[in-house]
């Protein structure tokens, strides 16, 4: 067991010990930040959407009955969070959707697409994979979690894990040949 996953860490963030919380929040926040974003996307408000996950962490943590996996229990209010936030906004600010974007005018075929404009690409293309296979992806390779600790996050077994991450890497290259 992972000495963040123990009693004694659990208990000692109930107690509110600082250097357990400073030690907890440097070990989950890629975690938190990388559900987020996968579910958000790259948005000026994914850092205050971080705080606030942590923060219900900590509030929540009293009730955690330790019948998964502390990660497993994060992940999951980190992902309804983020969830939550998104369709908060959606009913206040109706937003262009990516579809309705103008595509991106190539009038010389030799110019080379600019650093920004591939990153739109980038981003457009992730929005359009399956929940699962979005968050598997940044998981791997922007959280740099392995597929077992992926498999922990996401309470799945590692078989689905590495199935989502390579159905992901093929529509997402798919998704990009088409676009670039």
């Amino acid at each position: 067991m992972n000495h963040l996953e123990d009693k004694e860490f659990i208990e000692a963030l109930i107690l509110q010990d600082e250097d357990a919380f400073n030690r907890f929040f440097k070990y989950y926040q890629p975690l938190v930040y990388s559900i987020v974003h996968a579910i958000v996307g790259q948005s000026s408000e994914i850092e205050d959407l971080v705080q606030e996950v942590f923060l219900k962490v900590l509030k929540g943590i009293v009730h955690f009955r330790g019948e998964s996996r502390l990660s497993t229990w994060i992940y999951s209010i980190a992902r309804n969070h983020a969830l939550n936030h998104i369709s908060k906004k959606s009913n206040r600010n109706p937003t262009v959707d990516i579809e309705d974007e103008p595509p991106i005018e190539r009038n010389d075929p030799e110019k080379e697409l600019s650093a920004a404009e591939r990153a739109g690409i980038v981003k457009r293309s992730m929005k359009k994979l399956r929940e699962e296979y979005r968050v598997a992806l940044e998981l791997k390779f922007m959280g740099e979690f392995s597929y077992e600790e992926i498999a922990e996050i996401m309470n799945l077994p590692v078989g689905t894990v590495k199935t989502y991450i390579h159905r992901g890497k093929e529509e997402l290259k798919e998704s990009l040949r088409k676009n670039l």
